[in-house]
């Protein structure tokens, strides 16, 4: 878990790991992260659907923090497809790769600047990275997965 209740980030290992980071998580969302009971279970529910569908080398970053930063996470080489879900009505999502913490000099890349409520992009990248958010939305799912490479 990263910084803040309620707030997680999970990179894919081996599946034996999946049921204690759920559990982890289910009982960090059920602890008082605001809202209902209903809204507690569905979003515990939405989290134990992401962290089963995740595939290996996967990140996947949720959350409802204004601005928050994430890793540093080591992308291997082969880039990756950068996925991005808005939850809520409206709002704006900004989501940036950077070698330093709040740093736009050397290695970093705007990913998304956008109101709109989810898309893909292809992200080429390598090396560790932090995952700079920053949204005026009710909460936000981020998923990096790895590309496949070619073999010859």
């Amino acid at each position: 878990m990263h910084e803040g209740k309620g707030e997680g980030a999970i990179v894919a290992g081996p599946r034996s790991s999946l049921p204690a980071l759920g559990l982890a998580l289910l009982c960090a969302l059920t602890a008082g992260c605001g809202g209902s009971k209903d809204d507690a279970s569905s979003e515990a529910n939405e989290v134990i659907r992401n962290l089963k569908s995740l595939k290996p080398g996967e990140f996947l970053i949720q959350g409802q923090r204004r601005e928050k930063f994430s890793g540093p996470y080591t992308f291997k080489p082969g880039g990756y497809l950068f996925r991005f879900r808005r939850l809520g009505d409206s709002g704006r999502l900004t989501v940036s790769l950077e070698t330093r913490r709040g740093s736009k000099r050397a290695g970093y890349k705007l990913l998304v600047d956008t109101e709109r409520a989810m898309g893909t992009r292809s992200v080429p990248v390598k090396g560790k990275r932090y995952v700079h958010i920053v949204s005026s939305a009710d909460g936000y799912l981020l998923r990096f997965t790895p590309k496949r490479r070619a073999t010859g």
